[in-house]
């Protein structure tokens, strides 16, 4: 009798130790899928060394996104320029620079479209809000330049840049950047309120005639 006891306790506790067993396999299985669910999460997150887009180029629909790679990959363009504070005239000639800029002219991006009209303006617009709007022929450098007693003078041109460099430096959002409209020449100086600073993006406009 006592063998017989022996052996239905022997089996009851083979019965619940296996019981356990499966138990415990079956809560830690969802565990381990949850671990590689998360690694799967992290491996397919995407790289924070993705660019982020600096600029927004339109017309009529069309846009073309820049980042500093795709605008440094445009054709380079350097110069000096000086702007000139002309809320101060004529009592105060308060001149800026000059600064070494490098970035892309402005004509560059415009070119891009194939659809350009033939005459248009452009509105800049910063990141703040601020908007300038500008000409055809201020683009292709056709604006009012100034000598150092702050008078305007007619025998100088300048060139429009979308600037991403000062001073071999790139420009960063304490000093007007990352992007900044600029006009760079000989020995140029222009007026501070064509200087758009924080750009983020170039409406261009048909104007017809």
């Amino acid at each position: 009798m006592i063998n017989k006891n022996e052996k239905i306790i022997t089996i009851a506790l083979a019965i619940v130790i296996s019981l356990a067993a499966v138990t415990i396999i079956y809560v830690n299985l969802p565990q381990k899928d949850n671990l590689s669910g998360q690694n799967n999460i992290a491996t397919e997150t995407p790289s924070n060394n993705e660019e982020t887009t600096l600029l927004t180029v339109s017309f009529e629909g069309e846009q073309k996104n820049y980042t500093l790679s795709d605008l440094e990959q445009l054709e380079e363009y350097s110069g000096n320029g000086s702007y000139i504070k002309t809320k101060l005239l004529p009592d105060t000639v308060i001149i800026k620079g000059p600064y070494n800029f490098t970035g892309v002219k402005v004509s560059t991006l415009l070119d891009d479209f194939d659809n350009l009209p033939e005459n248009y303006n452009i509105t800049v617009t910063a990141s703040d809000g601020w908007s300038k709007e500008f000409t055809k022929d201020n683009v292709n450098g056709v604006i009012d330049v100034y000598n150092e007693t702050g008078e305007i003078i007619g025998d100088s041109s300048a060139t429009m840049v979308l600037a991403y460099k000062e001073n071999g430096e790139y420009l960063t959002n304490d000093t007007g950047g990352p992007l900044r409209i600029v006009f760079v020449g000989d020995n140029v100086i222009t007026a501070s309120n064509l200087w758009v600073k924080m750009v983020v993006s170039i409406e261009i406009t048909e104007v017809k005639v």
